[in-house]
């Protein structure tokens, strides 16, 4: 069974997982829209074998002012879309952030360690961190940690491996 946790946006971060094994991790960015990402996604996703999706469901902070609501449509509509072409080759369960990361706020700027990343390095094997070495992006991490809150590796907040 592949988990396939999917940070939607115009930068999507996906994190497959074969069992509960981090597997690979894949960015996918198109400023042409949402059937590109789509396409790529299905590009990369396993096969053969028996998939299940995680999508992570945009929804309003109304504690974070500035964020415009044209912003959150076009994110919905880019969630919505890649969830209905994904629902093809296996079930879809939604998300949102709170869910899986808790309170955990996104870094003021790139210069600031993202909290969600250093969690999930505490949490992930020596093998599956060879998956993610380098200088990984937010969108990836947050595929990481939904995926590792899902599949109950972690607890919400990431604060917790639930697996030894």
């Amino acid at each position: 069974m592949y988990t396939i946790s999917i940070d939607p946006g115009q930068e999507t971060g996906m994190a497959v997982f074969k069992g509960t094994d981090l597997a690979y991790v894949r960015r996918i960015y198109s400023p042409y829209g949402n059937e590109e990402i789509a396409n790529e996604i299905i590009q990369w996703l396993p096969s053969p074998g028996e998939k299940r999706f995680v999508v992570e469901r945009p929804r309003e902070y109304p504690s974070r002012p500035g964020v415009r609501k044209a912003d959150l449509v076009t994110l919905s509509l880019c969630a919505g879309f890649i969830a209905g072409r994904l629902s093809q080759y296996g079930p879809i369960a939604w998300v949102e952030a709170p869910d899986w990361k808790g309170s955990i706020p996104k870094p003021k700027s790139a210069r600031y360690p993202y909290i969600v990343a250093t969690r999930c390095q505490r949490i992930l094997t020596p093998t599956e961190l060879l998956v993610v070495k380098g200088n990984v992006p937010w969108d990836i991490w947050d595929a990481v940690g939904m995926g590792l809150v899902y599949l109950k590796r972690a607890t919400v907040g990431l604060t917790q491996a639930l697996r030894g």
